[in-house]
């Protein structure tokens, strides 16, 4: 079996918690289209919650503090952005 050295590991490790992020945050997105889509009676909560799960993602790696993470931030605030745009569409 083949060692890895420190450096590669870390490195690895960071971009399996980015791809997490990333991964989260759009199923909270999917989930918030699908809710929308199906006219669920609690749609604007789901939409709410799903928002708050990708500005999490978004915070949460922030606090990681590696530039490398910088295009999961903005895949993960774009999923949060999707996320409030349905909420503007859902009817009152």
């Amino acid at each position: 079996m083949k060692q890895i050295d420190k450096s590669t590991f870390d490195k690895s490790l960071l971009g399996l918690t980015g791809i997490h992020f990333a991964k989260r945050s759009m199923e909270a997105y999917h989930h918030a289209k699908d809710m929308v889509e199906k006219d669920s009676p609690i749609a604007k909560e789901i939409c709410e919650a799903c928002a708050q799960i990708c500005h999490d993602c978004v915070h949460d790696l922030k606090e990681i503090g590696n530039n490398e993470l910088e295009e999961v931030i903005e895949i993960c605030l774009a999923n949060a952005l999707l996320c409030e745009q349905l909420l503007k569409s859902i009817k009152n």
